[in-house]
């Protein structure tokens, strides 16, 4: 089973790893995982400032925030993965896309827990994946 792990350094992404670590005998084997990091893009006025050197370079320590714990979990657990970041402005596109290009079986999430009101306001990532993506969601909480 090939399952896309989206992450994003938060204690909700590291807690999901955490669970596929826990409990990957409940996938079918060859278990593999692909981190996947959706980072925001920065302003084009911004990234003309900085150049292109520094936006790769602020990029580059973005992802590896992101993928930093969940590496951790994952490596201690003998799971082998893929990393994959990409950079856009609408991560829950990305991650759906992503899904269908890395032929994954299934998007596993981790849900940060926000409030009811912060959520109406600003919107759930996982939400917007669910209605977007053809493959299965799993969003754990």
């Amino acid at each position: 089973m090939k399952i896309l792990l989206a992450v994003d350094g938060s204690k909700s992404s590291t807690q999901t790893a955490s669970w596929i670590a826990k409990h990957s005998a409940l996938f079918a084997a060859p278990l593999e995982i692909v981190l996947f990091h959706a980072g925001q893009r920065l302003m084009r006025t911004v990234e003309i400032r900085l150049g292109r050197s520094e936006t790769a370079s602020y990029y580059a320590s973005m992802s590896k925030y992101a993928f930093a714990a969940a590496r951790r979990v994952l490596k201690r657990a003998g799971i082998a993965f893929d990393e994959v970041f990409e950079v856009g402005s609408d991560a829950a596109e990305l991650i759906a896309r992503a899904a269908v290009q890395k032929r994954c079986d299934l998007v596993l999430m981790g849900s940060r827990g926000h409030g009811r009101i912060r959520q109406a306001l600003l919107g759930s990532i996982a939400a917007k994946v669910i209605a977007r993506s053809t493959v299965p969601v799993l969003v754990a909480r």
